[in-house]
């Protein structure tokens, strides 16, 4: 490769060809570029060749929307470098396949996976190829798949792709066989999914065996279709056992049927499914578990009496075992919500007899402080906040708003700033912050907070600047507040690298240095960074925060987004622990928040009249921008859609029906998340903190933890919250949202 270099630099300059390529893809010149390639390619083939000069030649060409010479060039290239010839046989088949021709693009996939394919070509490469099948490709190519050098899902995913094949020709029986072997190895995957629904499809009449039919309701449970779980898992339980091993007990069926059941909203026959469970379970934790999960069904019908009973029972169950304190809370709330406060209090009590359960029993001190004080009384709460407190760090911000609003109440206006401005300077784009700053614009703080913010600008530590900053906003003290904590912070070893942040010019990147001998180093070098992505952190290290920065960039550039958002994630953490957030220059917060995609979600917001901003911050915590995404539950593409959802809202989309694959087209994502959330902002009279809950943990449950509130206040709703995981995803889009908003005028999602 030295030589090769040494011979292209003799051919006309110092520089290497590479670089005035690099240079001119990033200024949007791809005619420029491919001049270059050809020059090269015509005054030294070999040379040009030995670079991977004719692969980059189809990619330039294909992106000039030359198709067929970019065609020839990838059929070039597959006897070219030899690092690069498995993707030049790929690009070939994928154009082919898109231009309708799925015969030849099978035919060049299969050679290329039957071969020994780069690593990273694996995965799309059968996935292509069961494509091309499925639209005609020759069903012959797979007669010799067991000899290919695959595993894993690839291998599941062609032989679904062969039994289809077979179906019309092999006896029915040997195809029903080869489909339950597949569930048997595993019901996680994309091939499994496709495996169950062939079985439905073509065989549920012959499927009487019970280890079968649970073994089929167990994987469309796992793959969220509930309706077809429930349909076999309940001819399983009362089905004969003829033969083979069953691959669940009936005991993790019957509460795989419970929680199939729930998920439908069936929540009586949930809870006597879930009741079953617990007279059956050998062992206390699980009994504790069915009887817990049978207190949420009884609580989501309404019949809170049963539900707090169910909950006292999962408690008494295990009391020691993992459930338990969760019973406790949940009792807790029922108790409280229905006006018996001496239970209640009672059930405090035990949550805080045990260190282990300090976070809930914290949790349990902010239900019972926010809901005295967003109806005016204080009398109580100062001690349940001091409970939380000192309960948990991790809900220092919900204590200090909570004590806001506390001191508040009792008229203590400088104290009450004081608190807000710690929720504020801790995340300043956060819910609880955003909430906090208008609590501060309000008649009763607006002076204390302009008295505090002038004292603590006329203070020359950044910590005191950055909150003058916070109170005094865009007024003269507070922009010369910025000036003087940004002037501290450029004297600093730490935090200068990130004020001064730039991309990296081409000729000064370490790359031309290394040794490149794998396909993903070799396509770096070409320009081509959506195909090279595995090799980034390896050239654009996180520890060179410049070089990390530019590579993030490139990424994104090209299509890499989940890569892109990921490498720029670290330098943005690095930036926070050296400076407050508000500091951070606004082109490393665009690429922690950047915008693909825009322009379409730019037209689903405008079509569907949901904020963009919320839109954007939604897509960005459910996929990262990841339009291949595909979540542990089997959630799907930009947007995450379960397939049930989907095809309930195809309809508003415009579409009559829709299948998996459709979920990874981003036009098709994320017009269903517009359309889901301008539903779900209907259905909760446009609160958007409930939508987007809504969005994560379903109406239903939205619905309920909305009823533990005395309040549509938002920062209510914000502390009663019952899942983790809903909490922080709630957190998360909201505040991404508010970066969103600070970072991009509203011209930006401007629609022809």
């Amino acid at each position: 490769m030295i030589w090769t270099l040494v011979a292209l630099l003799a051919l006309g300059g110092s520089a290497d060809p590479r670089i005035e390529i690099i240079d001119a893809r990033l200024a949007g010149e791809p005619e420029r570029a491919l001049a270059i390639v050809d020059r090269v390619l015509q005054a030294d083939p070999e040379s040009g060749r030995a670079l991977g000069f004719d692969y980059l030649r189809g990619d330039l060409l294909e992106s000039l929307q030359r198709n067929r010479e970019a065609d020839q060039a990838f059929a070039e290239a597959m006897s070219g470098l030899q690092q690069l010839s498995a993707y030049g046989r790929y690009r070939l088949a994928l154009n082919q396949n898109r231009r309708r021709h799925p015969e030849v693009a099978a035919g060049l996939v299969a050679t290329l996976l039957a071969g020994n394919p780069p690593p990273p070509l694996v995965e799309r490469a059968a996935r292509l190829l069961a494509q091309a099948l499925a639209h005609g490709g020759d069903c012959r190519l797979l007669r010799d798949l067991p000899s290919w050098p695959l595993s894993g899902e690839p291998r599941r995913l062609l032989e679904v792709s062969a039994i289809d094949c077979a179906l019309s020709t092999t006896p029915r029986d040997q195809s029903l066989n080869r489909l339950l072997r597949l569930l048997e190895e595993s019901v996680v995957d994309e091939p499994a999914r496709l495996a169950a629904e062939r079985l439905h499809r073509y065989f549920a009449s012959l499927l009487s065996n019970r280890g079968h039919l649970l073994l089929v309701g167990r994987t469309f449970h796992y793959q969220r279709q509930f309706e077809l779980a429930q349909m076999y898992l309940e001819r399983g339980l009362t089905a004969p056992a003829v033969g083979g091993k069953d691959t669940m007990t009936s005991v993790e069926a019957r509460y795989a049927l419970a929680r199939s059941l729930f998920w439908r909203a069936e929540y009586l026959q949930a809870v006597r499914e879930f009741g079953r469970v617990a007279a059956e379970s050998s062992g206390s934790e699980d009994s504790a578990r069915a009887l817990y999960q049978q207190a949420r069904s009884y609580e989501l019908h309404g019949s809170w009496d049963a539900a707090a009973n169910s909950y006292r029972r999962a408690y008494l169950e295990d009391v020691d075992g993992r459930w338990a304190a969760a019973a406790l809370l949940s009792t807790l709330r029922l108790e409280w919500r229905r006006g018996r406060e001496k239970e209640a209090l009672t059930l405090l009590e035990v949550l805080g007899s045990r260190e282990s359960w300090g976070d809930l029993y914290g949790r349990a001190a902010l239900f019972l402080a926010s809901s005295d004080l967003v109806q005016g009384r204080s009398e109580r709460a100062g001690s349940w906040l001091l409970q939380a407190r000192q309960a948990r760090r991790k809900l220092r911000p919900l204590v200090n708003y909570w004590t806001g609003r506390l001191e508040e109440q009792q008229g203590n206006p400088e104290q009450a700033t004081s608190s807000y401005l710690e929720v504020i300077a801790a995340a300043p784009y956060h819910p609880l912050a955003q909430l906090a700053r208008s609590r501060l614009a309000g008649e009763n703080l607006k002076g204390a907070a302009q008295a505090l913010g002038m004292r603590l600008a006329s203070a020359s530590d950044t910590r005191s600047l950055y909150r003058a900053q916070l109170l005094l906003g865009d007024a003269p003290a507070g922009r010369v507040a910025v000036e003087k904590a940004l002037s501290r912070l450029g004297q600093s070893r730490a935090a200068e690298p990130y004020l001064s942040l730039q991309l990296v010019a081409p000729e000064e990147w370490p790359l031309w240095k290394a040794r490149l001998t794998g396909p993903a180093d070799l396509l770096l070098s070409l320009g081509i960074w959506n195909e090279g992505e595995t090799a980034t952190r390896r050239h654009f290290p996180p520890a060179d925060i410049s070089l990390a920065y530019t590579g993030s960039r490139l990424l994104s550039g090209d299509g890499a987004h989940r890569t892109a958002l990921h490498l720029a994630e670290i330098v943005y953490e690095g930036a926070l622990a050296r400076m407050p957030e508000t500091f951070v220059p606004a082109p490393l917060r665009r690429a922690a928040f950047p915008l693909p995609y825009g322009t379409r979600i730019a037209a689903a917001a405008a079509r569907y009249e949901v904020d963009p901003y919320l839109l954007t911050g939604l897509i960005r915590e459910e996929s990262r921008f990841d339009a291949d995404a595909v979540s542990s539950a089997s959630a799907r593409g930009l947007a995450q859609f379960l397939l049930p959802t989907a095809r309930r809202l195809a309809p508003s989309i415009g579409l009559e029906k829709i299948v998996a694959e459709d979920l990874h087209r981003p036009a098709v994502s994320i017009a269903l998340g517009a359309a889901y959330l301008k539903e779900l902002l209907e259905r909760f009279e446009g609160r958007e903190h409930q939508a987007v809950a809504a969005y994560n943990a379903g109406e239903n449950q939205t619905e309920l933890w909305q009823s533990y509130c005395f309040s549509t206040e938002p920062e209510e709703f914000l502390t009663k919250v019952g899942f983790p995981e809903t909490r922080s995803y709630l957190a998360k889009v909201l505040e991404s949202r508010a970066q969103y908003a600070a970072l991009y005028p509203p011209e930006t999602f401007s629609t022809p």
